[in-house]
């Protein structure tokens, strides 16, 4: 094998499985990154997205995200987090696409609806996901304050056992 010729300074070498060594500038990086990003943000996978012609492969594209170094990490969250909103819209396109279907066709719908939005869940799981939140607030709407019983006096803790509901007299 003959020996590698050095990287000009700003570059990066990656190889393809399928091409010859690569020189990406940093630059050219930004740019496919960009573009497989957009890819995903439109609902593709990575491994489809970098599967393109001219495209690094998902592990190199992976790399770039991990490193960071050009700011390739938040072009992956922002499109991932909007990957989860291009799900919700294709459920509904789906849906609406198979209202007058066959059960093959209605189950077939079911199921890509259900992928789309367990994925959804996952990326942007306080939009999508399944938890609710529950905050409970007092008649002025402050949150209420949890006071153990190290916490309070003894006639709380008589007015608790009472059954006041920890009022102790005099108080409203």
């Amino acid at each position: 094998m003959p020996p590698r010729s050095p990287q000009p300074k700003g570059s990066r070498a990656l190889l393809r499985p399928d091409t010859d060594m690569i020189i990406l500038t940093d630059e050219q990086i930004l740019a496919q990154a960009s573009a497989i990003c957009g890819d995903i943000a439109s609902g593709m996978s990575a491994v489809k997205a970098c599967r393109k012609k001219g495209r690094v492969v998902r592990s190199t594209f992976m790399l770039w995200v991990q490193g960071d170094k050009l700011g390739i990490q938040a072009l992956y969250k922002a499109a991932m987090k909007e990957r989860a909103h291009t799900f919700a819209e294709q459920m509904i396109d789906i849906a609406d696409a198979v209202k007058k279907g066959s059960s093959d066709e209605i189950q077939a719908a079911k199921l890509a609806i259900e992928t789309r939005k367990w994925n959804a869940a996952r990326m942007e799981p306080s939009v999508y996901g399944d938890r609710v939140r529950t905050e409970l607030a007092n008649a002025d709407d402050k949150p209420l304050r949890l006071t153990t019983a190290q916490e309070m006096t003894d006639d709380q803790l008589a007015a608790i056992a009472a059954g006041s509901g920890g009022r102790a007299s005099g108080q409203a």
